[in-house]
């Protein structure tokens, strides 16, 4: 079921994301950069040098955070549609771990 939600990040690196209404500013935007070994770095719009992290012991459960940018396992992430949804798989996860995003129809 679609919350009608966006991924909100407050803007501060260790700041928790979390589900917002839809707002005109950088804290629900998001670029996805491609990288070469074929994973996503996605990066927030208030701040090109801050990343979507996953926790990184990849255990299921944990906190979606913001983030400095860096090389690391847990800020890198496979991207999967599945239907009207798409799977957020960090690198750094089992591959039983994932965020799913509903994308609406």
């Amino acid at each position: 079921v679609s919350s009608g939600l966006y991924m909100y990040s407050s803007g501060t690196s260790g700041g928790n994301i979390t589900q917002s209404a839809l707002e005109q500013t950088g804290n629900c935007r998001w670029k996805f950069v491609l990288l070469s070994d074929g994973y996503y770095k996605i990066v927030s719009a208030l701040d090109s040098n801050m990343v979507l992290a996953a926790a990184s012991s990849g255990e299921g459960q944990q906190n979606l955070t913001l983030a400095s940018d860096s090389d690391a396992a847990n800020k890198r992430w496979n991207i999967i549609k599945q239907g009207n949804y798409y799977i957020f798989r960090s690198k750094s996860s089992r591959p039983t771990a994932a965020a799913i995003i509903n994308i609406g129809r």
